[in-house]
């Protein structure tokens, strides 16, 4: 093939391609600052984008007779918005990621599940209505809302994403749903403020990370039900005490370390099986000294008490020595 055939060719699909977008784009119509669409084979109204410059926007029921019933992305990264009042016919709200000036939102009966990402990013999100439909969060759903104080999750909801209120760094209370048995890794990383949290009586396991930097948590009541409690689940928290129930069987690696403020340690579990240990050496460089990290205790109070079971107090203080957590100014009893 010349080179002039060649030319032909590549403007053939140029053109082709280029009209097939144009075809596409002709397809949105808008309605009041609203782009969208009408889904035939679901008789309803997909709303994609928002072009409107309001601050405080009412998104339509219905257009052309037909309920609104989807909003893809409309929202995602608008910096104008501060309220968004949502339809109740809307089964899924899309994206509002990166809406920094989103002030409150509340969401749709309808709602079965928010989206991973939902609202990242939404730095002055204060108010958050939660409907009792909703069944799960995703993903990094309210990750970097920094302006969230407070939030109570429904009863409904069954599971929530991994690190979905990570860096929501003045968030201060929180009531879980009572549905959830596990609170998944990262969920509230870096909530520096936190200091309230109401868990879930069936909950029975704590992933990794999930409350790594948590400075002014200083107590917490874990359920009867806990069992595992992963990695580094309260690293660098201000925990003053804790209480490990009896069903506790498995703690990570660094689960508590560094700690500082940690005092008071009741262990009421007999069955702790795994318990991070350290191959009964001394650190003899700087990468091993890092490894002191991967303790369950490493740097909590030097004068920390643990309370144990009296059949368990030889077993447990032998664990605390060889891991190289347990001082001399501590106590086991």
């Amino acid at each position: 093939m010349n080179i002039r055939n060649k030319i032909l060719l590549l403007c053939t699909v140029f053109c082709i391609l280029f009209g097939v977008q144009n075809v596409q784009a002709q397809q949105y119509k808008t309605y009041e600052g609203f782009e969208y669409s009408y889904n035939s084979s679901k008789d309803c109204i997909y709303i994609m984008k928002y072009v409107g410059t309001q601050e405080y926007v009412t998104v339509p029921a219905s257009i052309e007779g037909k309920e609104v019933r989807y909003l893809s992305d409309a929202f995602k990264n608008n910096t104008t918005i501060k309220k968004v009042e949502l339809p109740n016919n809307l089964v899924d709200i899309g994206r509002f990621t990166g809406c920094t000036s989103l002030e409150e939102i509340q969401i749709p009966n309808k709602v079965k599940k928010l989206r991973t990402y939902a609202f990242y990013g939404c730095k002055s999100l204060k108010n958050v209505q939660f409907s009792e439909g909703l069944l799960e969060i995703g993903d990094y759903a309210f990750a970097r809302c920094e302006g969230l104080k407070e939030v109570i999750i429904p009863n409904t909801v069954t599971s929530s994403g991994r690190g979905v209120f990570s860096n929501c760094i003045n968030l201060q209370k929180v009531v879980l749903s009572q549905n959830e048995d596990n609170i998944n890794m990262r969920a509230f990383y870096n909530c520096k403020n936190l200091t309230t949290i109401t868990f879930s009586k069936k909950l029975y396991w704590i992933r990794h990370e999930a409350f790594v930097g948590c400075k002014a948590l200083q107590k917490i009541n874990l359920p009867s039900k806990m069992a595992f409690i992963e990695d580094y689940a309260f690293h660098d928290c201000g925990l003053t005490e804790i209480k490990l129930p009896k069903n506790v069987n498995t703690l990570g690696e660094g689960v508590f370390s560094d700690c500082k403020k940690l005092k008071k340690i009741v262990i009421k579990s007999k069955k702790i099986d795994t318990w991070r240990g350290l191959d009964d050496h001394v650190p003899e460089d700087e990468h091993e000294e890092e490894e002191l990290k991967d303790l369950v205790f490493y740097n909590i109070h030097k004068k920390a008490v643990f309370d144990v079971p009296n059949s368990c107090i030889k077993k447990y203080k032998k664990w605390l020595k060889e891991t190289g957590s347990y001082k001399k100014t501590m106590k086991v009893k």
